[in-house]
């Protein structure tokens, strides 16, 4: 039986991107905050590694203030396995 495994990428106010083994497989950003792609292809029998990395601009080109500090800034994963 085949499964379909999607992540469901959501933020607020600022830019975050989701790694699954070492690979980018979805990035929003606040003109674009919501995401759901398949990522069953680049998931491995046994463990895997999900990484969420938020603001993933070089480090020597971020402001030093990345926003307003009254504004609220999250960022959110979901993984869903359906069977198909």
């Amino acid at each position: 039986m085949e499964r379909l495994m999607v992540v469901k990428l959501a933020s607020q106010g600022c830019t975050a991107e989701l790694w699954l083994n070492g690979l980018p497989v979805a990035r929003v950003t606040p003109l674009a905050p919501d995401v759901v792609v398949p990522v069953h292809e680049a998931a491995v029998t046994g463990r895997n590694r999900l990484e969420l990395v938020i603001d993933p601009t070089p480090a020597p080109l971020r402001p030093r203030l990345c926003c307003r500090p009254h504004r609220r800034r999250w960022s959110r994963r979901r993984i869903c396995c359906c069977r198909a």
